[in-house]
């Protein structure tokens, strides 16, 4: 059984989520259309379309789901079925998200009231609606029960029952409930007057039956009998993308027809009249629904009171409630008919909505996003002038209580500005209430440092939307539950639980801190908490994270006094270069030696026998010849002080932002190809993906011919895209300077830092990419045609041909420099897909006597090995001596790289396809 947190009855291989996210989540329909998609697969038949309904259905409402579910099993005569949707039938992914989606963001452009566009709709209104229509059970007792009492229910019994489980079912449970409140205030000697049972009345409506609840009633009645009435549906996913996504289709119900739809196929009907596409309620129509309510209403009050009253002595007391209080069922039924009237006719129709509730009581009710300000009242992009205002600042203020202390000064004028850092604010919040595990904070505080009140929790609600820095429902419901409390049920005697606070608030549960630090690396004293920029700390201090959530893989030796937190590596400033975070080897010490040294089992998955393994051997000793200089032989030495943004691995692949691109990120994406969901653990949940996938067959949309090497951009949610709007469903790359500054801010370093010591999968994508990058090197033409100092080789028809690369240098220690350089200087190395200036300079500086490589042996490899040596790339140094003596001991007593000819053998099984 899957389990997260304490599940309900026996659902064997059920959905794993907390009680927080049952049926919590506003889900963008293209994405639940992505998960009905994998549930329904590619065939369905009529038959599946009903079980789909019906599993969709039961995933809210059935024995196995908390509440009444157990109800709707009883009353839809499939209280004996077994669970509706296990991980058998579905990935865990898709059964989480179908299980804890309550409600659809449609955002059709066909909708006519820009209003409702906010509004989603519930799926469990949908599926119930739906599911009625296919498989109820009849109410041949009830319908009896009905007409004793009085004949006037009985009459209407059979239409009203129909729409029991829709909108007449949520008109009755706003009045049962509205009736509950009302005995109970009677009971308490303090009866509601008039003005009272008003007031009662419309706040009863937004809990039992909002506006999403009333538009997904009107919704499933019209696809119910749209689906019905035409065979040929056999797909939900379908059912759903036509009626809210598609262009309207003559003769096909659409959302921008809901209302004159819903009209024309309620149950039970609604007396109208019609003339074309024109639909007009009757008279009579509030009368009618009225009735309708009546029995429901009736019905609902019985099933509630039989078990202490008996069926007979129920069935009175809940006749005697209606009809005392038919006036208030009349006006439930007046409301209702106002509302569609006015829709019907092109006006505003009102209704109040729960979805908004948090934005409304924290931040207007507005989608705030980058340009917003309370200087000037702006929000959701546009002047509100007579709003209070206030927004922007309540928003930095939560942010800032729950840890996300990234912004500017409060009493600063930015501070009332929805700026750049808001945005990564609220993306960190994203990104963090994305994952498992939260901090909790609980009062009063007690240390110096922000993260000494810390302690871990799971997390209760999370976020599941695109990390994207905007201001939506969804991000504000998350922010809300992080500024409240969280209880818990715990044992407080034997054999007596009660539930208590266990946390006054949640809280960013990764903080950063800098600290002085002595010759053995080792923190001596506090200088600053809340370390998120990358100039937070000063030059020269080493950086700590305390880690709460629980999430990386991180050993209790590496855990350090008196921070209680882990080495995230040091602030460095390089002259004519920049500053920034790195871990390195040397002091401050950084780096997770031995576990994280370069050697044949990390980087290749398995031990290297060179006797017999001669081309993994080969291949491994230049490639772990390269780490040896760029990353110090560890796999988590990074480095973030130059123009490179951020750099690592055994190649150092980089960010390049002059370029709007790098190398990194195409190493991100074939890691993303070869092990999807370990790219989203490190770096999707916190919301940025390579630009392009890694495609499985040629062409490959990253592949620079010209410098033959791999390079592919960042991409972000929430970034400006057509005509400037924020792209919150849509990733765009990265262009912005600042933007790609922040990949270099601490929480970001810190991210990258942990996959590099967590993550083996990234080790074998490395090593599949740095052979890829060997490989593509040695595939070079040395040039376009033969010529002078132009290496050459047979063509098969008597002439000559320009060598390749892999012609020229053929053994280990040649090619271990030529693949160096190219990592740090490509252009130098191959410029234009062909020979490069240095190349040219090195064949021209060995003297060598002939250019047919195929006369070539040891003596013209020294020869180009000493030149390569003088002819590296400008701005870089020579190699050093250290690199003559560089050996592996895992590769045996001589694990040093090869000097003679032909010494290189390149391991190319399983690489990527060449490009040319």
């Amino acid at each position: 059984m899957r389990l997260r947190r304490r599940q309900r009855e026996a659902w064997q291989d059920g959905p794993a989520v907390g009680s927080e996210e049952v049926k919590a989540y506003t889900a963008r329909l293209a994405d639940y259309l992505v998960w009905i998609d994998r549930m329904e697969g590619s065939s369905p038949t009529r038959e599946d379309f009903r079980r789909n309904v019906l599993n969709l259905r039961r995933l809210a409402y059935s024995r196995f789901t908390k509440g009444a579910g157990a109800k709707f099993d009883v009353l839809f005569d499939t209280e004996k079925l077994a669970a509706p949707l296990t991980t058998k039938d579905v990935s865990a992914t898709t059964l989480d998200r179908l299980y804890s989606t309550g409600n659809i963001m449609t955002g059709s452009p066909f909708a006519p009231y820009s209003g409702f566009e906010q509004a989603p709709v519930d799926t469990s209104h949908l599926f119930v609606g739906i599911d009625f229509a296919f498989n109820r059970r009849e109410f041949n007792t009830w319908r009896m029960v009905a007409t004793m009492l009085d004949p006037s229910l009985g009459k209407v019994f059979d239409t009203g029952i129909q729409g029991l489980v829709t909108w007449v079912g949520d008109l009755a449970s706003w009045f049962v409930e509205w009736n509950s409140e009302r005995i109970k205030a009677e009971a308490a000697g303090t009866p509601w007057t008039a003005a009272q049972s008003e007031e009662h009345r419309k706040s009863v409506l937004v809990r039992k039956m909002s506006l999403q609840d009333l538009l997904s009633d009107l919704d499933a009645q019209v696809l119910a009998a749209h689906a019905v009435s035409t065979p040929s549906i056999v797909s939900v996913g379908a059912l759903l993308r036509g009626y809210y996504l598609d262009p309207p289709v003559a003769g096909t119900p659409h959302v921008s027809t809901r209302f004159a739809s819903f009209v024309k196929a309620a149950q039970p009907p609604i007396p109208h009249t019609e003339s074309g596409s024109t639909v007009t309620l009757d008279a009579k129509a509030a009368e009618s629904v009225a009735q309708a309510v009546t029995l429901v209403a009736w019905l609902f009050l019985l099933i509630e009171r039989r078990g202490t009253k008996g069926i007979k002595g129920a069935a009175e007391s809940a006749l005697a409630d209606v009809t005392a209080q038919a006036a208030v069922v009349r006006s439930m039924a007046d409301d209702f008919v106002a509302f569609l009237t006015a829709a019907l006719t092109g006006g505003a129709p009102s209704w109040p909505s729960d979805h908004l509730y948090a934005l409304q009581t924290r931040y207007g009710g507005f989608y705030l996003q980058p340009g917003d300000s309370d200087a000037t009242k702006k929000y959701g992009g546009a002047v509100r002038a007579g709003d209070p205002g206030g927004h922007v600042e309540k928003l930095h203020d939560d942010l800032v209580l729950v840890g996300f202390t990234c912004l500017p000064a409060k009493g600063t004028a930015a501070y009332r500005e929805y700026g750049r850092s808001t945005q990564w604010a609220v993306r960190h919040l994203q990104g963090y209430a994305g994952t498992e595990g939260v901090a909790g904070v609980l009062e009063p505080l007690t240390g110096p440092h922000a993260a000494d009140p810390l302690f871990h929790l799971h997390n209760p609600r999370r976020y599941w939307g695109p990390v994207h820095g905007l201001l939506d429902p969804e991000t504000a419901t998350v922010l809300a539950r992080w500024v409240t409390d969280t209880t818990a049920r715990r044992g407080t005697a034997p054999g007596v639980t009660e539930r208590v606070k266990v946390a006054d608030r949640l809280h960013c549960p990764v903080v950063m801190e800098s600290w002085k630090w002595n010759t053995a690396s080792a923190p001596t004293t506090f200088v600053k908490d809340r370390i998120w920029l990358r100039d937070d700390p000063a030059v020269g201090d080493a950086v700590w994270a305390r880690d709460a959530s629980m999430y990386y893989d991180i050993p209790a030796n590496r855990v350090v006094a008196p921070v209680d937190g882990v080495a995230a590596g040091s602030m460095a400033s390089v002259p004519g270069m920049g500053q920034g975070p790195i871990s390195r080897s040397y002091k401050p010490n950084s780096l997770w030696s031995p576990d994280t040294r370069v050697d044949p089992v990390r980087l290749t998955g398995a031990a290297i026998d060179p006797a017999t393994d001669v081309a993994r051997a080969s291949t491994y000793r230049v490639v772990a010849a390269v780490a040896a200089l760029e990353c110090g032989s560890y796999l988590d030495s990074m480095n973030g002080w130059d123009s490179a943004v951020v750099s690592l691995g055994v190649a150092h692949w980089t960010i390049w932002p002059a370029h709007h691109t790098g190398e990194l990120f195409a190493l991100l994406a074939y890691l993303r190809m070869k092990y999807p969901a370990v790219y989203e653990r490190y770096l999707g949940v916190f919301g940025v993906y390579p630009a392009y996938p890694w495609p499985q067959t040629w062409p490959n949309p990253m592949w620079d011919p010209g410098a033959r090497k791999y390079v592919c951009a960042p991409v972000l949610y929430g970034l400006p895209g057509g005509g400037g709007s924020y792209q919150r469903d849509v990733a765009v790359p990265v262009t912005e300077a600042d933007d790609f500054e922040r990949f270099r801010d601490w929480h970001w370093w810190y991210r990258f830092l942990m996959m590099c010591r967590n993550s083996p999968e990234l080790w074998r994508c490395e090593w599949d990419m740095a052979r890829t990058r060997i490989r593509d090197i040695l595939r070079t033409p040395w040039a376009k045609a033969v010529g002078t100092n132009v290496p050459t080789v047979p063509d098969g028809s008597g002439g000559t041909r320009p060598a390749t690369f892999g012609d020229v240098f053929t053994c280990e220690h040649a090619v271990a420099l030529v693949y160096r350089y190219h990592v740090n200087f490509p252009n130098p190395i191959i410029s234009s897909g062909r020979a490069g200036t240095k190349m040219a300079d090195t064949i021209a500086g060995a003297n060598l006597a002939s250019m047919d490589t195929t006369t070539w042996g040891d003596a013209e490899q020294t020869k180009i090995v000493a030149a390569l040596r003088v002819n590296y790339p400008a701005s870089f140094a020579d190699v050093g001596t250290a690199w003559d003596h560089w050996s592996d001991p895992a590769l045996g007593a001589d694990g040093s790289l090869r000097e003679g000819h032909g010494s290189f053998v390149l391991d190319d099984t399983e690489l990527p396809l060449p490009m040319s």
